[in-house]
């Protein structure tokens, strides 16, 4: 769910943030989802 919305909000996305997500247990997947909605870049989603 996560992948789709980063898509929906930035686009296309690179091959390194499906195998991120897959290997992100579900808190780090929670403060990741959270951080969609203030972040300018796909990348502030994962610092």
């Amino acid at each position: 769910m996560l992948l789709e919305l980063i898509e929906e909000r930035f686009g296309s996305v690179p091959d390194w943030v499906p195998p991120k997500l897959a290997e992100a247990d579900l808190e780090t997947l929670k403060a990741w989802s959270k951080k969609i909605f203030r972040a300018t870049t796909m990348e502030e989603i994962f610092q």
